[in-house]
């Protein structure tokens, strides 16, 4: 399996072109300061992709490479929209991101249509995202209202 870059944000991951995507919206370089720049989110558009650029064959990433991929991409504190276009593939991406390091990845806040996987609510017990809009919760109601009723 291989990885298609497309024209979202910073990332459109996908098997097949069109399908399955992870895009991630910044928090840019300097948003946090008092006086953001006026090209703020291009920086950090252009620095992000330049710190994956290694992983990259053209717009190709092996699937291998799935994880140190998201580590150069993503920064603590970035807003992930996760959508796959079936089972498979939103098993393999939701997995990539439960596979991080929360040392260095952390506080994502995640986007998502459907909670239909174990690995979708992993990504907040191992302290990599920390908030989530979602509309469906299907499968993982109940491990959700889990978590939910911890705190």
């Amino acid at each position: 399996a291989r990885l298609r870059a497309g024209p979202s944000f910073c990332c459109a991951a996908g098997c097949t072109p069109l399908h399955n995507y992870v895009v991630i919206i910044s928090t840019p370089i300097g948003s946090r300061s008092m006086n953001p720049s006026w090209d703020t989110l291009q920086r950090s558009r252009r620095v992000r992709l330049e710190r994956a650029s290694r992983w990259a064959r053209g717009h190709e990433v092996a699937a291998a490479d799935i994880g140190e991929l998201l580590h150069a991409l993503l920064e603590p504190g970035d807003k992930v929209c996760l959508e796959g276009n079936n089972q498979k593939q939103a098993d393999f991406l939701a997995q990539a991101l439960a596979g991080l390091d929360p040392a260095r990845i952390h506080d994502l806040h995640m986007v998502q249509s459907v909670l239909s996987v174990p690995s979708h609510l992993d990504v907040f017990e191992r302290g990599i995202a920390s908030r989530l809009d979602f509309s469906f919760s299907g499968p993982q109601s109940v491990r959700l209202a889990n978590l939910v009723a911890e705190g």
